[in-house]
């Protein structure tokens, strides 16, 4: 059965994917910050070289920073990861202004750089999942 995304489901998934083989090749992390898809929000938990938490919902006043786009943005991260063909990096996706930085925070954009290879490395270990992209 396929992993629909956006969900806690697929979340959980990459989070145990980090804590069987955890991203050393990622500059380690400390992070709570929101992924933003639509209007939903999942809270992730970065703890050095792995993902410690997820949740569905939050307050994105409670957070580090979020990052937002459409679904249909996380979705083209997601399909370029599983084709491994090195576009839709998130850094790009975030300079280029297709993923927003949001919150409160005054620490959110320097936190934000310092986890965004970790997140990419979270996001990274959805290559080889059965994920449902519609």
């Amino acid at each position: 059965m396929s992993i629909p995304f956006p969900s806690l489901e697929f979340f959980t998934r990459l989070k145990q994917s980090l804590a069987d083989d955890p991203a050393e090749d990622a500059a380690a992390s400390e992070a709570y910050f929101g992924l933003i898809v639509d209007d939903g929000i999942f809270v992730v938990e970065l703890d050095g070289h792995q993902c410690s938490a997820v949740a569905q919902g939050g307050n994105l006043l409670d957070l580090d920073f979020g990052l937002a786009a459409p679904a249909e943005t996380w979705r083209a991260v997601l399909r370029s990861i599983q084709a491994n063909d090195g576009g839709h990096r998130l850094e790009t996706l975030l300079a280029a202004g297709q993923l927003e930085l949001q919150g409160e925070n005054e620490d959110g954009a320097e936190l934000a750089r310092g986890a965004l290879p970790m997140i990419q490395a979270l996001f990274d270990r959805a290559k080889g999942l059965d994920l449902d992209l519609t």
